[in-house]
């Protein structure tokens, strides 16, 4: 088995997770290399390990989906939705090494813009710049107009996106196996304005005007800034992100454990 291995070295606790999984992949007679900011994934790889928290995991799992390659995320961040926890280490890689794992198949948007095509699995956002003034927002799909009002953005996000910015925005939150897109406001100016959920394959199209200067983002990276207006559309991508899983965690307890952690104790 060859295994690929990214960490995101600002991380005070990635440099002992990789220590402790390469020397488990030693043990267990597999091979492997480390991917760094400069390098991609080398033909035949097998598995690709990724050591931070979401917002790593976000930035490189492309590299892995994009050829098919599924990814381990193993958390060395705060929150760590898309992660699973580095105790038991040695006994996850040794199933791992043995095939004894199941896949979980997370959907990713294809975004068109301004003649580019770009992909993520969390969410494509277009919102304000700058100035602080605020963006006049459309939004059609399923041939209907669903959206015409004014505020800070929008969210298009996919159900592993739900825990991510689009909750921030009041939101819902949906199961990662679900098969939806997630349109979440944000910070409209009108009481009537709420979050709709769509088919996955439904094809978006959202329009933003605005007296400034605007930015359209995916998956927390800015891909294209605008004056004036932007128009783009959003839909299911022909890809999917396979994520290895190791734990069995039931997902909402997860969501409960993650997001009560940060509650302050009075």
């Amino acid at each position: 088995m060859k295994i690929a291995i990214y960490r995101n070295r600002t991380k005070e606790d990635s440099a002992a997770i990789f220590d402790r999984i390469t020397l488990a992949i030693d043990k267990e007679g597999a091979s492997w290399y480390e991917v760094t900011d400069e390098t991609s994934l080398a033909p035949s790889t097998d598995c690709f390990i990724v050591i931070g928290g979401d917002g790593t995991i976000l930035t490189k799992s492309p590299l892995a989906y994009l050829v098919g390659v599924p990814v381990w995320a193993v958390n060395a961040g705060t929150l760590g939705f898309l992660a699973e926890s580095p105790l038991g280490l040695e006994q996850k890689v040794a199933r791992l090494v043995s095939g004894d794992y199941r896949l979980l198949n997370r959907g990713v948007i294809a975004v068109s813009c301004e003649g580019h095509l770009f992909e993520g699995i969390n969410d494509v956002c277009v919102s304000r710049g700058a100035a602080m003034q605020t963006l006049h927002i459309s939004v059609n799909a399923v041939g209907h107009q669903i959206y015409d009002y004014r505020g800070d953005g929008m969210v298009v996000a996919t159900p592993t996106g739900s825990t991510g910015y689009s909750l921030s925005a009041g939101g819902p939150v949906l199961s990662p196996e679900a098969e939806a897109l997630i349109l979440t406001p944000v910070c409209p100016h009108s009481f009537g304005v709420r979050p709709v959920v769509l088919k996955e394959d439904s094809l978006v199209k959202v329009r933003a005007d605005c007296l400034s200067d605007g930015v359209v983002t995916v998956d927390g990276i800015a891909v294209h800034s605008f004056q004036q207006s932007i128009e783009f559309t959003v839909t299911k991508s022909n890809r999917s992100a396979r994520f290895i899983c190791l734990e069995e965690v039931d997902f909402f307890q997860k969501l409960e454990d993650k997001l009560n952690s940060h509650r302050k104790v009075r």
